[in-house]
């Protein structure tokens, strides 16, 4: 499996936790829509035991910076996006040029839903 145990995400993990739970009624959450999506990428990686980290949904581009910065302070060099919406090339060509190339197809082996 090429996905990290990163203690970054672990850390967004408890401080959205924490927060939740000091303001059940704030829908805003402290980070960035990018780095949440970041955050997204990794959670439903680890929840479906994918064997990358897998990225099928990318953030708008006004969030795209964020969302590639955040994954470069976890340590990520390497996603796996399987997103297929009408705005994957525009993004693709703005993560070309935040220097995030992309390198070679590859398969996803996950965990299909309802197996255990």
């Amino acid at each position: 499996m090429r996905i990290p145990k990163i203690t970054y995400f672990e850390a967004i993990h408890n401080v959205i936790q924490q927060y939740t739970n000091d303001h059940p009624d704030s829908p805003k959450l402290p980070y960035s829509d990018g780095m949440l999506n970041a955050y997204r990428c990794y959670e439903d990686s680890i929840l479906t035991e994918s064997s990358e980290l897998e990225c099928s949904v990318l953030p708008d581009l006004e969030h795209l910076d964020d969302f590639v910065n955040a994954l470069r302070d976890a340590g990520v060099e390497c996603i796996a996006i399987t997103a297929t919406d009408v705005s994957l090339l525009p993004s693709l060509v703005r993560m070309l040029e935040l220097g995030c190339p992309p390198i070679a197809s590859c398969k996803v082996e996950k965990r299909r839903e309802g197996e255990r």
